[in-house]
């Protein structure tokens, strides 16, 4: 029960002295030092009594006597008004640890206070890089009830490249008139061996083949386009232990409250 209305579970208890005790929690599972209320109570009943939104105490208490009758005590609680507002608590990541290219999950709880019942957007921060967070669902209407967060992360990718050449005659201001001055050597040469016959044809195919590839080369020397696609890899999530917020805002005009809850994401 929640007796000072800041959102945090608090303890009533009877100690073995018979002695009354309130103790308010911390929230994270352990209380402040006992405030003593009264001694030696009997039945006790917590409820709202007098309709202000506060629980309040009711007790018994043995007579002073075994002639006089027991009695009834109520502590009406005199705590400042509840503020209406929400809490926010979470559930470890599951798994605890997990590899690049693996996800963890946990369940985040919206907790209403003072009767605050407006719509609570979830949102992350602090993921290392490679990693992403979602929610299901994305924002709690009522200020309460529980979303599924889910920390995605992402192995490490390969890296490739694709590359394609295409030659194209390379024309310039020597091509022409050396393709010329090539034509006119072939003219001669085909001259010369009609005149020398047999005896300079052995010779002639070879010299003009030699010709033939340095036209070749010339034009071709050079040239050419490329063109290509890459695709980068990536390095992934990098491992390390990472601590990841988690907030839970209102927003209405110029009012805005939000609360945060942390986790631990830890990438092996």
């Amino acid at each position: 029960m929640d007796f000072n209305g800041d959102g945090k579970i608090d303890l009533l208890v009877a100690s073995d002295s018979g002695i009354l005790s309130l103790l308010l929690g911390n929230g994270d599972g352990t209380f402040g030092n006992p405030i003593p209320l009264l001694p030696g109570p009997g039945s006790i009943v917590v409820a709202d009594f007098n309709g202000d939104n506060r629980p309040d105490i009711a007790v018994t208490v043995p007579g002073i006597s075994s002639n006089s009758q027991s009695g009834l005590i109520w502590l009406f609680n005199t705590a400042g008004p509840t503020v209406p507002d929400f809490v926010i608590t979470s559930s470890p990541l599951k798994p605890a640890t997990l590899a690049p290219g693996s996800s963890a999950s946990s369940t985040i709880t919206l907790t209403s206070v003072g009767g605050f019942s407006a719509s609570v957007a979830l949102s992350c921060a602090g993921l290392p890089s490679g990693a992403t967070c979602s929610f299901a669902p994305a924002s709690l209407p009522g200020g309460s009830g529980t979303s599924t967060l889910t920390i995605a992360t992402t192995a490490a990718s390969g890296l490739f490249r694709l590359t394609e050449r295409h030659l194209t005659p390379k024309i310039n201001d020597h091509t022409i008139p050396f393709l010329f001055v090539l034509s006119a050597m072939s003219l001669l040469l085909a001259l010369f061996v009609r005149r020398q016959g047999s005896a300079g044809h052995r010779g002639a195919p070879l010299t003009l083949a030699v010709l033939l590839c340095a036209a070749i080369l010339l034009i071709s020397c050079g040239s050419g386009n490329s063109s290509g696609a890459s695709s980068g890899g990536g390095a992934g999530t990098q491992a390390g232990n990472y601590t990841v917020t988690v907030s839970g805002t209102f927003t209405s005009g110029a009012t805005t409250i939000t609360h945060t809850t942390t986790l631990t994401l830890i990438v092996q």
